[in-house]
């Protein structure tokens, strides 16, 4: 049996630590047992993996590290003594015995579902994460037990269960976004497992997660924006007559289209919209500090109020909000952003946070610079930019096809021939993807006879003389 051992920390830093473990090479196969110590990250110098010298506390950390060094030693060698064969597993569950007697192993303790909730209302409670993505995270949680098991112990968090999960997923014929997703809830919640050592091992120690597939963010195009506009112009969603049940739902749908208008004439998220207030606006803008960030920097934007954006507010309210009704949660008002789609006859399935990618992607069709966009955004990097700029790019090669249709070899395919009401003599050959709408008044040569054709409706119209 040969084996050596010697300390070696994680790099993955942790509230400006790291975890301090011991690296144990066994016949030459490596695995690592963590120790119940952590240390600050500039106490430690990661490239030559030692305490550095002089700090405050460095004997402590020598001590410490030396001692559990000669534990790890004495199991290996009891084992041996033993005749048992020595693995990494074996050693890990020995010295673990040893050293966490302390924890509570109780059936309500042992439940995956009871550690992710607790860890969650701690996380709520410090507010260490976005409520929304707290909310992603149950979501996760909920859809595993509901659709993969209902219970999962935290013994059961191993290798073999992270397998399982992953052959699950392809049964179901998961999207690849959809298996990222879950699969990254479960590294991060038994990554905290794993650092607080209720874990021997770390399930994804063999398991990678697949990075989220770039999908294009979907939006309302131009035409569309102006359905909604004026579908609130006219008041269209309030009911005249109707139970006053009835009248309440359709005013709320009112109300809400308004607050849709201003997101896509502002691009604010929901949680800015949330608070946005008359206290919001200086020197004719909306001045604001976004309450989500990007690589921790909370971005304050500063976005001109156009006519449009002024049309859609109220200025003279004693709330100080800038719109008729407080702002629901998240999943409330994405269901009645699709109604209202459905009502104004848009066959697409948003969320609110689509009403921001409309408003990049439009403010780029109106040729508004990209630095300036990412600007009223609040961008941190350029790249979170760029991907509305891609979409541009696609629209413009899917429209500047339309120049290939001069070839005449290109036109003879898809043509339509235009005949005369009167005789039915061929008066004109057109492809429908050039000429689309307009009207054309057309004299028959054989027969004279005049009439006018609607390219937009494809129907003939005699003319009347």
């Amino acid at each position: 049996m040969n084996y050596t051992l010697d300390i070696n920390c994680h790099n993955y830093v942790s509230k400006g630590t790291y975890g301090l473990r011991m690296r144990l090479n066994l016949n030459g196969l490596t695995d690592f047992i963590p120790l119940k110590e952590r240390i600050k990250v500039e106490h430690y110098d990661i490239e030559n993996q030692e305490v550095k010298r002089g700090i405050k506390g460095a004997t402590q950390y020598q001590t410490f590290i030396t001692r559990e060094r000669q534990r790890i030693i004495d199991i290996i060698k009891s084992l041996l003594n033993r005749d048992v064969i020595v693995t990494h597993d074996k050693v890990k569950a020995e010295y673990r015995k040893q050293t966490h007697k302390d924890v509570d192993i109780s059936p309500k303790k042992s439940d995956f579902k009871t550690f992710v909730e607790e860890k969650i209302k701690l996380q709520r409670e410090k507010k260490e994460l976005e409520e929304s993505t707290l909310c992603y995270y149950e979501r996760q949680l909920n859809r595993l037990l509901r659709d993969f098991q209902p219970k999962i112990s935290i013994h059961e968090l191993d290798h073999d269960l992270i397998q399982r999960v992953k052959d699950w997923m392809e049964k179901e014929d998961m999207k690849k976004n959809s298996r990222h997703h879950i699969l990254q809830f479960l590294k991060k919640y038994s990554g905290y497992l794993y650092d607080e050592r209720r874990l021997e091992i770390d399930p994804f120690q063999r398991h990678k997660v697949s990075s989220i597939e770039a999908t294009e963010p979907d939006f309302l195009l131009p035409e569309e924006i102006s359905t909604l506009q004026e579908l609130y112009d006219s008041k269209g969603l309030l009911a005249s007559d109707g139970n006053i049940e009835e009248r309440y739902r359709a005013e709320k749908l009112h109300n809400v289209l308004q607050q849709c208008l201003i997101a896509i004439y502002c691009g604010l998220r929901i949680s800015d919209m949330s608070t946005l207030s008359i206290d919001d606006i200086k020197d004719d803008s909306i001045v604001k500090k976004m309450k989500k960030g990007r690589l921790g920097v909370h971005r304050t934007v500063s976005i001109p109020i156009h006519h449009q954006l002024r049309a859609m507010m109220e200025f003279d309210r004693e709330d100080k909000r800038l719109f008729s009704m407080k702002m629901y949660q998240s999943s409330t008002t994405n269901r009645h952003l699709n109604t209202i789609l459905k009502k104004a006859g848009i066959v697409k399935r948003l969320s609110f946070h689509k009403l921001r990618h409309t408003f990049a992607i439009n403010s780029l069709l109106l040729g508004i610079p990209i630095e300036v966009v990412g600007a009223l955004l609040g961008h941190v990097k350029m790249e979170s930019t760029q991907k509305y700029a891609r979409i541009i790019d696609r629209l413009r090669k899917k429209h500047i096809i339309k120049w290939d249709y001069l070839n005449l070899e290109v036109m003879k395919i898809g043509n339509r021939k235009l005949h005369c009401t009167s005789c039915s003599w061929p008066v004109l050959e057109y492809h429908p993807d050039i000429v689309t709408h307009g009207k054309l008044e057309i004299q028959c040569p054989k027969c004279s006879e005049s009439f006018t054709h609607d390219f937009g409706q494809e129907r003939l119209m005699k003319v009347v003389n």
